[in-house]
């Protein structure tokens, strides 16, 4: 299944902390403070622990720090 959001298709609706920093080439701490500082959102699942990040709120993050979305795989823009 993948989505559009601002034009792009992505295949995933929400990311793990560790998807995310892999995506973006960057620390999972360096996610984490973004996290914690409201700059990405992020919601625990019912029935689960660890944090999921929306898709929208990770390519929200990536536009306003200048992070080119192309760089992911996992993106097409149409």
């Amino acid at each position: 299944m993948s989505i559009t959001y601002k034009g792009y298709k992505i295949s995933s609706l929400s990311y793990s902390i560790n998807q995310a920093a892999k995506l973006l080439k960057l620390d999972r701490d360096y996610i984490r403070k973004a996290i914690e500082s409201g700059q990405i959102l992020t919601f625990i699942p019912p029935g689960r622990i660890h944090r999921r990040i929306p898709v929208h709120s990770l390519i929200d993050f990536m536009t306003t720090n200048s992070i080119n979305l192309s760089q992911i795989n996992e993106v097409h823009h149409d």
